[in-house]
């Protein structure tokens, strides 16, 4: 079964739910492949 991963495991109000899901989006990207981040946030 999955396991909820959080960074910030206290927040629990839906607007730091979304930061934190967000955040880890972006630590997933870097961690696979830090040019895959660096061409995200060029987008962005």
């Amino acid at each position: 079964m999955s396991r909820n991963i959080r960074l910030f495991p206290s927040y629990s109000q839906r607007e730091n739910q979304t930061t934190n899901h967000c955040l880890l989006i972006l630590k997933m990207l870097y961690e696979e492949n830090p040019k895959f981040l660096s061409e995200v946030l060029s987008k962005l």
